[in-house]
């Protein structure tokens, strides 16, 4: 636990860098499953493939997301769905921005639910003291007892 408090505490994050990283390797096509699903009606399993068949020819040309044009992503689009994409719509879907905060459920890695989360256990954790106080009180009080009775 302390090697952990030490990493955390001294931690230093390169935010250019993790901005960076987080275009990279189709992170974000899950969200063109969500989007097409969501907001176009085609169904979950239909808009995976056709998330997978964007990610597998991203891959195999070498490329990123970003990289691509928004008449080259309806086309292969089209190949599956009949929908297309607004450049507003795929820029939205290839952004880690957008891919975090879109995500807000329970549990969720938005901003607002990251804060909630933390109030709850920071919470929590201020009730677990308290017991834990609780239990050391009587825990000393019974060794007094056990103390003068065993003498």
């Amino acid at each position: 636990m302390k090697l952990m408090y030490a990493v955390i505490a001294t931690l230093k994050v390169n935010d250019e860098h993790t901005k960076k990283m987080a275009t990279k390797s189709c992170i974000t096509i899950t969200e063109l499953a969500d989007t097409l699903t969501r907001d176009f009606g085609i169904s979950f399993r239909k808009a995976h493939s056709v998330a997978m068949d964007i990610a597998k020819t991203t891959t195999k040309a070498q490329k990123e997301l970003v990289e691509w044009k928004i008449d080259e992503i309806n086309t292969m689009i089209q190949q599956f769905v009949n929908v297309s994409l607004s450049e507003e719509e795929w820029k939205k879907i290839i952004s880690p921005e957008h891919f975090v905060e879109i995500r807000n459920i329970q549990g969720g890695p938005s901003q607002k639910e990251v804060i909630r989360m933390i109030k709850e256990r920071k919470r929590k954790l201020g009730e677990d003291l308290l017991e834990y106080e609780k239990i050391v009180e009587k825990l000393m009080i019974r060794r007094k007892l056990l103390i003068k009775y065993s003498f």
